[in-house]
């Protein structure tokens, strides 16, 4: 579980969020929606312990994300399915290469690469933008984390990727995953019928 409690942030000298507070509970979806520049990025990076708060705090079960020990902080992003804004930067590593990077069995990694409709021998710089998003997409999800956290997620895919993803994260829900979408357009998100929503 993830609990927020009265977040406040600043960064150089200027206030990005004030008193956010909130309580994502297991096979929840929290969808975090603001304008460019509202600060859902910093809300982001203050859930995954990398900012810290000038006030308040986020609990992982308890504890407080900012005071983990280096171990245990890698454990967290480890076990978390996180994407960020940035698209993966081109490379000659494979699509298969990637996914390995988690380290998947070989069915959850001949799963994924089916999932995605990409060749696991293609190089991530002969990747559209678009195709780059969904491996980076399916990277987040191939060891079946129990939470995800995903920074505008949807940029550069059209109508019927998103839709596709969105059905495969509303089963995944379904099965207990917990979502934390940050969004400009949370609309979009429908499908998932979010408990939790932080308007920023």
């Amino acid at each position: 579980m993830l609990r927020i409690n009265s977040l406040t942030l600043t960064l150089s000298g200027r206030q990005i969020l004030t008193d956010i507070s909130a309580e994502i509970n297991p096979g929840d979806c929290c969808i975090i929606s603001g304008k460019n520049g509202s600060g859902k990025s910093c809300l982001v990076r203050a859930l995954l312990g990398v900012e810290k708060s000038s006030h308040g705090e986020v609990l992982l079960d308890g504890r407080n994300v900012a005071l983990l020990s280096n171990a245990e902080h890698r454990q967290y992003f480890n076990s978390t399915g996180i994407v960020s804004q940035e698209l993966l930067p081109n490379s000659n590593n494979s699509v298969a290469h990637v996914l390995m990077s988690h380290r998947p069995g070989p069915e959850q990694l001949e799963k994924t690469v089916n999932f995605l409709h990409l060749k696991g021998d293609r190089q991530v710089a002969s990747l559209s933008a678009s195709e780059k998003r969904q491996l980076d997409l399916g990277r987040s999800l191939v060891n079946d984390p129990k939470l995800i956290v995903w920074d505008e997620p949807f940029t550069f895919l059209d109508y019927a990727a998103k839709q596709k993803w969105l059905h495969h994260l509303r089963d995944k829900k379904i099965s207990g995953l917990t979502i934390i979408i940050a969004t400009e357009k949370p609309q979009d998100c429908t499908l998932l019928e979010p408990e939790i929503k932080i308007q920023l």
